[in-house]
């Protein structure tokens, strides 16, 4: 830094002033001053006294120096003035520097009096000096501003830069970095404006040390490259060690490591020529950090082992410290223990030199973690208790319970659970308060412990303990981990819900501590919670994102749990394959650590791909070797899994008795540790190896344990996740329930009970997801619950635009689909489980087929049909039939699938042909439906004239009204028929009756096309009447009727009066679309019969947006007013399209709509989707909460539609129900026309 400048002389001012002012006195004070300044150099004493002559005393009283000031001439003042500066010199130089300051002030006032800058200068430099010398900076900054400005009226360069350097340096000594480097950076300035360079290296140097002190990295860098730059021009050596220094350090700060290696490498060259060995091992040292950095871990090692060397020899002990730790280190990154324990014990030696017990014990430590890294636990153990007694016996009684702590996880890794916990245990003998963060670490620890040896209920009262201190502390990380903790405990139990709502909770405490690998960790957590619940997709992604933080903190055993996790995600997709490479991986990476849990798991898995692929013997030996290590480690829940597969691998091999054998152990061990997931599987296995040797009452045991587990998982599951979620979540369990009806089939005959549980199994399982969303939505808006119905408003939002994105082409989509669906998913989390408290869910699932017989009367059946694989894999179809006498639901196969299909066909057609060949003409009935599926029920619906049906399958394109006798009639004129999605909605059946204070909208007579010249959707005219007929039926009961035609029957329109409507009518065109996988295995079927118009399109049209789309619920739909404009891409879409699909109808609140008449085609179809039934408009109305729905299975002529509705409506409004109207209707109809002109309406609940 800057030095401040001595003292100045003053001599040379005496005799400025004219001779021709002198008086006498002023002659006398001259002689005065003219001795002082002989004696001044050697007898500064003699000088002060004639000083001191010149000085009147009344000066250094205030008041009378005011008068003086006054009165005195100017020569006066001039002579007193440097009698006062120069005795104020000699003062302060001889330490009397309060009165030595107090007469330079005086003498400044009078300066300043009589207007001599010379003076003042000398004064006001003295001063500051004076001052910056006694640490007064603010004074001394102050008095040089002053001489700067004096200096700057003259343009004395000099000047100006001595009072720059000197205040630089003040603030320097102030700490006032800042400051100093401004007034430096001036100094330069003026020294380089002045001609005279820029500076010195050292003026320089000042400014760039400033601004590294500062970690102004940029400044700083500009400086030492200017002073480098200089001091090569100047050929200047003295600095250049330091500045090569400060460039390499400046730039491994920025991470620019291969800048900073150019300068080090620089630093040492210059000090090997220098033969300076301190700087030598100065650079030494900072190459090898750099290449530490750069993760040249040899070149690293390479570089400390010269800087130690170096070091020993200079003596430099810090670096040899820093040399032996961080070649311990990088040796024990390399994999190489032997070599970084034999640096870390030299680093030891030298600490217990030192005698500073504190630092020898964290010395002991540093090793004892070195050996635990290295497996050694019993060595690490030993270094542990030595620096724990070392603690003790310097009384520092909290880090010797520290560790105790890391000795019981010596315990915990030779799996000696026992003994670690009796170790946590003496660390709590510590009497540590009771919010001590040491305590929290052990209470977590030991709760670790219990986890380990499945003791959950001793674990959880442990990890609460830890988690109320570390909340406490505000530790969010730790308090991440254990719920993390927590959050597995529940999924090993079985409560996913609870697990999914832990994990979530803890990634979002992880996220707020900025701990990323404690986030990988619960990504991983997730994975394997969203794969038991079927989410492959969402469980690939979390797998995905923890092995990328893994990956870049190069976190080996973690990356190889992702790999094993992938490899299930492959194997459950049935890409065996890509499964086996990632076992393999993981394999790899687990044979070279010492996690023998994780190796146990690969070996597991790869015997489940030789299994799968047929190699029994290599997949035996696999599983072999995971068991023996999982009974090495006293793994019970490995154990555990490991004997279900093998259970699994005996039911391939045929041999059922080995099955049986180790699916109980696996069973007995799961029961006893509470796990959920292998005791479903023992209990799988157990069911299908006694089924295999004809022991079917235990076989029936096992399979009713299996679907027990499955309700109970249901049931918890569907607390919380949303509608896609569950459905991916009931097909992981959806073929044990098919399983056991294969087998309740089968056993009928033996055991006719077994049919109860398969009627309770369809009672809870039809229609699910459509119960449990519908449950949810009547919960929030029958709430009164602001928050959620704020939520629920802006998931339906969210649903709308998804859906208007739909309608769109990919290219033309302005926001991500995918992550919108995303945002309403965890939406719809946050309302399912918000809304579980006052949910009718659980009453709707909770329904028994004795409530079904109870609620029967004498002349009433109800029927659940019901489909699955059976035996050889054939689909076949099935009835279970409840009558009021009923001791149990008798359970009747009917037919294979690919009988009806033959029938139907894979897709139902539309064309008159079609539709004769199945249902049959008036003048000439078919029989085959009837003979396929109720004639065998004919022999059990003995005194029955009412049925409540619910269809399954393919049974749900069947129009059942129209099942033909033969020439004695349909089965509706023996049989009152109620379409229902299941009987478990007889019990509670409102029907509909028109009065006074119903609202009914009329929706006909659209407007197609309004500005395009394409006529995709023709004009049916007989809409138009039909709703005008209507109209004037309904006004004899009805007030309030809209009716809506023409330009005005837009979507727009159908939205805005929906929701207030008990009835709603739309006589329009319908559709529905295949899977466009299967779409182009589609005929060109007819759409027209002579010249009758149909209520139906084509798929020739909207292909893209539509008839292509992968969403069902878009597939299906009904058209309103413009639709043409859009549908071939004339018009540009900015709101409603013209077509209202399905799933948009799921957004409309229908909770008022008591009925909904399709009077349009293929409005009933949809995809069919197991226990779910049909995926369209059926589905949508329902679940947006309409009551019954008439719906269409097959393109309707428009003449006879407009009859039929015309019929209904006179009914309805004569004070028929809704369903004597119905069948009233029908029964005319059918009087006059073949089944293709009035079947293909059907009411459904």
């Amino acid at each position: 830094m800057r030095q401040l400048i001595k003292l100045l002389s003053i001599g040379s001012i005496v005799f400025l002033l004219s001779l021709s002012s002198f008086s006498q006195q002023t002659n006398e004070m001259q002689k005065f001053l003219e001795k002082a300044a002989a004696y001044e150099e050697n007898a500064p004493d003699s000088a002060l006294i004639y000083y001191r002559k010149v000085i009147p005393d009344l000066i250094y009283n205030s008041e009378s120096f005011n008068n003086w000031i006054n009165e005195a001439n100017n020569s006066v003042k001039y002579f007193v003035a440097v009698a006062l500066a120069q005795s104020g010199r000699i003062e302060i130089s001889k330490g009397q520097k309060t009165k030595g300051i107090n007469n330079l002030e005086l003498s400044f006032e009078i300066a300043s009096n009589i207007n001599n800058d010379a003076l003042s200068i000398f004064c006001s430099d003295n001063l500051a000096v004076a001052y910056a010398q006694a640490k007064s900076y603010e004074k001394a900054i102050t008095y040089f501003k002053h001489s700067q400005f004096l200096y700057e009226k003259t343009n004395n360069i000099n000047g100006i830069a001595y009072c720059l350097g000197n205040i630089g340096a003040i603030y320097a000594n102030m700490d006032n970095l800042y400051g100093a480097a401004t007034y430096y950076e001036q100094l330069l300035n003026l020294q380089r404006k002045s001609g005279q360079g820029i500076g010195s290296v050292s003026d320089i140097l000042n400014i760039a040390m400033l601004y590294t002190r500062l970690n102004e990295n940029s400044k700083a860098f500009r400086f030492w490259e200017m002073a480098l730059k200089e001091s090569l021009e100047t050929n200047n050596k003295q600095y250049l060690g330091l500045i090569y220094s400060n460039l390499g350090s400046i730039h491994y700060k920025t991470t620019q490591y291969d800048r900073a290696l150019v300068f080090y490498n620089k630093f040492l060259e210059h000090s090997e020529e220098t033969q300076n060995l301190r700087d030598i091992v100065l650079a030494l040292n900072n190459i090898a950090i750099i290449q530490f950095h750069k993760n040249n871990l040899n070149e690293s090692v390479q570089y400390w082992e010269l800087a130690l060397q170096k070091a020993m020899q200079t003596g430099q002990g810090q670096v040899v410290f820093d040399a032996l730790i961080n070649l311990s280190n990088i040796y024990n990154l390399l994999g190489n223990h032997n070599q970084s324990i034999i640096y870390y014990e030299q680093y030891l030696a030298l600490a217990k030199q030192i005698n500073d017990p504190v630092f020898t014990a964290r010395s002991l430590i540093g090793m004892a973690e070195i050996q635990f890294q290295a497996g050694n636990y019993n060595k690490s153990r030993d270094y542990y208790i030595e620096a724990y007694d070392t603690y003790n016996t310097t009384k520092k009684f909290a880090e010797a319970s520290k560790i105790n702590n890391l000795i019981a996880q010596t315990y915990i890794r030779e799996y000696k659970i026992n003994e670690g916990i009796a170790q946590y245990r003496n660390a709590l003998d510590y009497n540590l308060h009771s919010d001590s963060l040491i305590l929290a670490d052990t209470y977590h620890g030991m709760a670790d412990a219990f986890r380990m040896l499945r003791q959950f209920e001793s674990a959880d009262i442990y990890y609460q303990a830890a988690l109320k201190i570390y909340t406490f502390k505000n530790k969010t990380d730790k308090a991440a981990s254990i719920i993390n903790a927590m959050a597995y405990m529940q999924e090993v139990n079985g409560d996913l819900p609870k697990a999914v709502v832990l994990y979530e909770q803890a990634l979002s405490m992880a996220a707020a501590s900025g701990n990323k690998e404690a986030g990988a960790a619960i990504y991983n957590n997730l994975g394997v919670v969203y794969r038991q619940l079927g989410d492959l997709p969402r469980a690939r992604n979390s797998y995905l994102k923890a092995m990328t933080i893994y990956e870049q903190i190069n976190n080996q055993d973690a990356i190889a749990y992702c790999y094993n996790n992938l490899g299930i995600i492959y194997e459950l997709s049935g890409d065996l394959e890509n499964a086996s490479i990632y076992y393999e991986k993981s394999l790899t990476i687990k044979k070279n650590t010492l996690d023998v849990q994780g190796l146990s798991t690969s070996l597991l898995n790869i015997g489940n791909i030789q299994k799968l692929q047929g190699n029994f013997d290599k997949a035996r030996d696999y599983y072999e070797q995971a068991l023996a290590l999982s009974e090495q480690i006293n793994d019970s829940q490995g154990i555990a899994v490991v004997l279900a597969n093998l259970a699994a691998l005996y039911i391939e091999i045929g041999d059922y008795y080995k099955t049986i054998a180790y699916a109980n152990q696996s069973k007995q061990i799961s029961e006893a540790g509470g796990f959920l997931s292998s005791l479903r599987e023992s209990y799988r296995q157990l069911a299908w190896a006694y089924a295999a040797i004809n022991d079917n009452t235990q076989a029936e045991e096992a399979y009713l344990k299996v679907t027990s587990i499955n309700h109970e998982e249901i049931d918890r599951n569907f607390s919380i996740l949303s509608e896609s979620e569950k459905e991916m979540f009931f097909k992981t369990v959806e073929n044990d329930f098919a399983r056991f009806h294969s087998f309740a089939l089968e056993r009928f005959d033996e055991n006719p009970s077994i049919s109860i549980h398969v009627y309770n199994n369809l009672l809870k399982n039809k229609g699910l997801l459509l119960k449990s969303s519908t449950a949810m939505r009547n919960a929030i808006l029958g709430s009164k619950n602001e928050f959620l119905i704020k939520t629920f408003d802006l998931w339906i939002q969210l649903k709308q635009e998804i859906a208007r994105l739909y309608t769109l082409p990919v290219s033309e989509r302005d926001t991500d689909v995918e992550q919108l669906e995303e945002q309403a998913n965890s939406l719809e989390r946050t309302l399912v489980r918000n809304s579980a408290e006052f949910s009718q869910f659980d009453k709707s699932v909770n329904v028994y087929w004795e409530d079904i017989k109870n609620k029967l009367e004498a002349n009433e059946a109800a029927i659940e049909f019901t489909n699955f694989k059976h035996l050889q894999g054939e689909v076949i179809y099935c009835a279970l039939i409840i009558t009021k006498k009923s001791d149990y639901p008798v359970m009747i196969p009917l037919f294979k699938e690919s009988q009806l299909e033959s029938l139907m066909g894979a897709f139902a057609g539309n064309n008159y042909q079609y539709i004769n060949n199945i249902y049959g003409r008036l003048v000439q009935p078919e029989v085959k439906l009837y003979e396929l599926i109720w004639m065998p029920l004919v022999k059990y619906l003995t005194g029955v004239n009412k049925v409540y049906i619910s269809p399954s399958g393919l049974l749900h394109k069947v129009s059942f009204a129209a099942i033909s006798k033969g020439q004695s009639g349909y089965i509706i004129d023996d049989y009152e028929i109620y379409n229902l999605s299941t009987t478990a909605h007889s019990l509670a059946l409102m029907d509909v009756v028109i009065d006074e204070n119903k609202a009914l909208a009329l929706f006909g007579g659209i407007n197609y096309t309004i500005n395009s010249k394409n006529k995709s959707w023709k004009y049916l005219p007989g809409t138009l009447e039909e709703i005008d007929i209507i109209e004037k039926i309904a006004s004899n009961t009805i007030t309030d009727i809209k009716r809506i035609a023409g330009n005005y029957a837009t979507e727009e329109m159908f939205k805005e009066y929906a929701p207030h409507s008990n009835i709603l009518h739309i006589a329009t065109h319908g559709f529905f679309y295949p899977d466009p996988e299967l779409i182009d295995n589609l005929m060109d079927f007819e759409i027209q019969f002579e010249d009758v118009q149909f209520r139906g399109g084509t798929p020739s049209f909207g292909f893209n947006n539509f008839v292509r789309n992968n969403n069902p619920l878009m597939r299906s739909g009904l058209v309103f007013a413009g639709v043409n404009d859009y549908w071939t891409g004339e018009k540009e879409i900015s709101g409603d399209d013209g077509v209202l699909t399905a799933l948009e109808v799921i957004n409309i609140d229908l909770r008022k709509t008591e009925l909904v008449v399709m009077s349009a085609c293929e409005t009933g179809l949809g995809e069919i989707k197991g226990s779910e039934g049909v995926y369209g408009l059926q589905r949508s109305f329902k679940m947006a909460g309409a009551s019954y729905l008439i719906m269409s299975l097959w393109q309707v002529p428009d003449k006879e539609t407009s009859e039929f509705m015309s019929l209904f409506y006179e009914f309805l409004s004569s004070g028929n129900s809704l369903t004597k109207a119905f069948a009233k209707t029908q029964k005319i109809m059918r009087e006059k026309y073949d089944p293709y002109f009035w079947a293909a309406f059907v009411l459904i609940e």
